[in-house]
């Protein structure tokens, strides 16, 4: 992990085309916007999957009710909200696999270069 001093090494740009930035949108005008794309992919009786993925620190169950709330208001989808954490091991297991790979310093320890995600993901959830 790297160790962010100063503005030298902690800046991170991200490079978006112009396609791309007159896709974004923020704050109350992005639910809309997320509505009617999935809106969109529902027609003629289809489905569509929304995922959210992004920091930990983020409140995605606001989020989502948010996306809900507007895509109940303009009507045409059915909502189904789920998380994706019902898919990996219990919190116990998962220590117990990580636990090699701690040193004294937690926030360093080493790298488990024999281990992917799906490792810790529970076979049984991700079939059902």
């Amino acid at each position: 992990m790297p160790i962010y001093e100063n503005r030298r090494n902690s800046e991170n740009y991200v490079q978006l085309t112009s396609k791309q930035q007159e896709a974004l949108a923020s704050g109350q005008a992005s639910f809309h916007t997320i509505a009617e794309a999935v809106l969109r992919k529902c027609v003629d009786g289809a489905g569509a999957v929304l995922r959210l993925d992004g920091w930990y620190g983020v409140d995605y169950p606001v989020i989502s009710d948010a996306v809900k709330a507007e895509l109940e208001k303009q009507g045409g989808c059915k909502v189904e909200q789920c998380s994706a954490s019902c898919l990996f091991l219990p919190w116990e297991k998962i220590a117990e696999k990580k636990h090699p790979w701690i040193t004294d310093e937690p926030a360093f320890g080493c790298v488990n270069v024999e281990e992917t995600l799906g490792d810790y993901a529970d076979a049984k959830a991700v079939a059902d």
